[in-house]
């Protein structure tokens, strides 16, 4: 089974986790927060709107800016693709799975039913990674799952191909070449270089530090 050779791991942030976990099998030896700061993965955002129930705060950047940027940086590739039609997206990743591959998909992280109900909620830029396929069972590695889990294929079949905001569209992705050699200090200077104008220099008022301090004025009331 593909999953006897797959080292699951807990992490902060699912993508982030997602990246660092399949470059591990991969043969790349790299941590969660390494990829995170690399990519420049830090964020804040306060937001205040008649579009939103409740004031809502983000931590991290974008939904795939982390692989987006890690890549960028240290010229690590990764195959993604997205489907229109779910049978495809269906048979594509099976394909990968029987071929050995370990596979990155974005799902809707409400159809995580391994995971205790008051948990899961409809939000679609959840990232796991498929390692297995038996039957109409699928071995996954949830980074906030302490083990690997089983998900039944119509829970990830919804996962995958749920609607609304950030719709996944079956998207995966998952690494396909790795250089011999990574310039590190360069790649960790363009994270922090990133994450520094992402906190610091962006002028409005809701966005980095200053969202922050706004965040903390609004708790102290």
């Amino acid at each position: 089974m593909q999953s006897d050779s797959f080292s699951h791991r807990m992490a902060a942030h699912c993508e982030s986790g997602t990246v660092a976990a399949l470059l591990n099998h991969a043969g790349l030896e790299i941590s969660e927060p390494m990829v995170f700061g690399i990519s420049g993965g830090i964020f804040f955002g306060y937001f205040e709107s008649k579009k939103f129930p409740f004031p809502t705060f983000v931590v991290r950047n974008r939904p795939g800016r982390i692989r987006a940027n890690f890549a960028r940086r240290t010229g690590v590739k990764f195959h993604e693709q997205r489907f229109r039609d779910p049978g495809k997206g269906e048979r594509e990743l099976n394909t990968l799975l029987a071929n050995g591959i370990p596979t990155a998909c974005q799902t809707d992280f409400f159809y995580m039913n391994y995971l205790p109900n008051h948990v899961r909620v409809h939000i679609n830029v959840h990232f796991i990674m498929v390692v297995d396929r038996t039957g109409d069972f699928y071995t996954v590695s949830d980074c906030y799952s302490p083990t690997l889990a089983q998900l039944d294929r119509d829970s990830l079949m919804e996962a995958r191909f749920a609607g609304g905001s950030f719709s996944p569209r079956g998207f995966l992705f998952y690494p396909v070449w790795i250089p011999e050699s990574i310039d590190y200090h360069r790649a960790i200077w363009k994270g922090i270089k990133s994450a520094a104008f992402l906190m610091v220099r962006l002028p409005m008022p809701f966005l980095g530090v200053k969202g922050i301090r706004l965040f903390a004025k609004k708790l102290a009331g």
